[in-house]
């Protein structure tokens, strides 16, 4: 369900991330309740899987923008973590065109909308080379981004 890459065989990959927890699946799926309730029960909310992503990063990626604003919310988050390719939650928001969960973090100081991931991609690229023009506007009217 949350393989990551394509392969040439279909509905075949062995690129799947590994030391996923509840608070991952439940992130990724967008379970507000799931996710207070195991954060509760003590799971760390910025734990990172074999892949380096954070429960912010997957939230962030499948547009779940209540779930953002609560992750945030806890001041264990950092939401400038990068997974095992360079990727922010900003980035994957970006990359999928979630506007509302981009302003979400633009309302974060120390957030970097000029990051680049480790094939040194920006998010404006990847926003131009997706065609979300919301989101490369969002990005160009930020000072810290260089359209260069």
């Amino acid at each position: 369900m949350v393989d990551e890459s394509h392969y040439r065989f279909i509905k075949y990959s062995q690129n799947v991330p590994r030391q996923m927890a509840g608070v991952h699946l439940a992130a990724h799926f967008g379970f507000l309740k799931v996710t207070i309730a195991l954060v509760w029960k003590g799971h760390h909310p910025d734990l990172k899987s074999s892949h380096g992503r954070t429960p912010l990063s997957l939230a962030a990626e499948n547009g779940h923008t209540a779930l953002v604003w609560l992750l945030l919310t806890m001041n264990q988050v950092d939401p400038n973590s990068k997974d095992n390719n360079g990727r922010t939650s900003l980035s994957w928001a970006a990359v999928n065109g979630h506007e509302d969960v981009m302003l979400l973090l633009f309302t974060i100081d120390k957030v970097d909308p000029d990051s680049r991931d480790n094939h040194g991609r920006t998010l404006l690229s990847w926003a131009a080379e997706k065609g979300y023009e919301a989101v490369a506007w969002l990005l160009l009217r930020d000072a810290r981004v260089d359209p260069d």
